[in-house]
């Protein structure tokens, strides 16, 4: 196993060619909303390319703009710097196109599966008290190939509709909806925190 550190990937210069991760994005996807998002590969990660990315996040309740995060918003945690808040812009406006750039740009160089995993506790924000509140002893634990269909299952599964949880929203126009079916049997296995 090695351990590698994206940000100093990137304070070190040591990343890919922009217009090459350019071309392999926007060859699969539309373009990436920040283009400077082309130019924050490591070159390291890039050689393990055609890999597997796995995404393991807990299913988390938030206030703002956010609603819900799970993989997908887990891999926000994949932009190579530790000063992300241009990255969520004023008031997040910049959030969820920053977590689908990010999304598109993992999904185009690695097969990106996830678990999501609240077997003895998950955070979720109180937004009365704006701050956490821990849940504990819930024994759930999901896992899938597509983390799209990974997320949006359980949310639906939270109750929420995904066109009100803006960065699956923009997922789905991506990647594509789920058949009606999948939806249903969702439903009708609620989770609730």
């Amino acid at each position: 196993m090695e351990y590698l550190n994206l940000s100093e990937e990137l304070w070190s210069k040591r990343v890919c060619e922009p217009e090459e991760i350019r071309h392999i994005v926007d060859s699969r996807f539309k373009p990436l909303v920040n283009d400077i998002m082309y130019s924050m590969v490591p070159s390291r990660l890039y050689e393990m390319r055609g890999g597997t990315l796995l995404s393991l996040a807990k299913p988390k309740l938030a206030y703002g703009t956010i609603g819900v995060t799970m993989a997908i918003k887990n891999l926000f945690g994949m932009i190579p710097t530790p000063y992300r808040g241009k990255f969520h812009g004023r008031n997040d406006s910049l959030l969820n196109d920053s977590i689908m750039d990010i999304c598109k740009t993992c999904r185009s160089v690695f097969n990106v599966s996830g678990i999501i995993e609240a077997i003895f506790s998950t955070p979720a924000a109180d937004e009365l008290l704006l701050k956490s509140k821990i849940y504990r002893d819930l024994g759930f634990v999901w896992g899938a190939k597509s983390i799209f269909e990974l997320d949006v299952l359980i949310a639906i599964q939270m109750g929420f509709d995904i066109k009100d949880v803006r960065h699956l929203a923009l997922a789905a126009q991506t990647f594509g909806y789920l058949p009606q079916k999948i939806i249903e049997v969702a439903k009708k296995h609620p989770v609730r925190l």
